[in-house]
């Protein structure tokens, strides 16, 4: 990965210990998953990302024995919302900026999905194993920005 102005030495170890799988089970949260897909998209272009990322994911489940905690649509969605907030936040110079900027992909990012999915399509074998578009609001819809932002 090529270091840009954006990326901080932490972001990029952060992807390094990822695809190492050097991170431990319970120590990979929602907002890793977040900032390492930030990160990835400061470098390269989503149709890059997208392979790289789940690489990485189901290297890391099955390195961690839960193979069956690595979900296609959900990672997918997530990397397409970053991607277009990235694309919309260009002046964003630093990750905390970026997170500040967009606590809906943070905060609680289950009424994120469930504004995109319903539960039946989330819960089915195939959105696990490959990607389905959202049932709901599409992914690339104008999102919601803290008041005063």
């Amino acid at each position: 990965m090529t270091p840009t102005n954006k990326t901080s030495d932490d972001d990029r170890a952060l992807v390094r210990d990822l695809e190492a799988c050097a991170i431990g089970a319970g120590q990979f949260h929602h907002s890793d998953h977040v900032r390492a897909a930030w990160t990835m998209l400061q470098e390269s272009p989503l149709d890059r990302v997208i392979p790289r990322f789940a690489r990485a994911l189901r290297r890391f489940a099955a390195h961690h024995n839960a193979p069956d905690l690595y979900h296609e649509t959900i990672t997918r969605a997530f990397l397409v919302a970053i991607d277009e907030r990235v694309r919309s936040s260009a002046s964003l110079a630093r990750w905390c900026e970026f997170r500040d900027r967009h606590p809906e992909l943070l905060e609680d990012f289950r009424l994120f999905l469930e504004r995109h999915y319903s539960p039946e399509i989330l819960s089915s074998e195939l959105a696990k194993r490959s990607f389905v578009p959202p049932d709901r609001e599409p992914l690339t819809t104008a999102h919601p920005r803290r008041v005063g932002t």
